[in-house]
């Protein structure tokens, strides 16, 4: 394993803010939540994966697609908030 030295102060570029080590991520929205609808849309990706795959169609790429599209734009808003 390669280990990379720490950049010390003297390394930052003028006006760069100094890191803060006590920024911490709030994790509550995420945990409180129930997945299992949410595990179940990613599973059937894994479905039409393996579909595409097997079958190589047009349809069944198309269903893919439309899926990736879904669960993309599901991202994008659980990513504004």
């Amino acid at each position: 394993m390669r280990t990379f030295p720490r950049p010390s102060s003297c390394h930052r570029h003028p006006g760069e803010p100094t890191p803060r080590t006590n920024d911490v991520i709030s994790l509550d929205r995420y945990i409180s939540r129930d997945d299992a609808a949410l595990n179940a849309e990613w599973d059937r990706l894994v479905q039409l994966v393996d579909e595409a795959w097997t079958w190589r169609d047009p349809v069944t790429l198309a269903a893919l697609g439309s899926w990736v599209v879904r669960l993309g734009l599901r991202s994008l808003g659980e990513w504004k908030d």
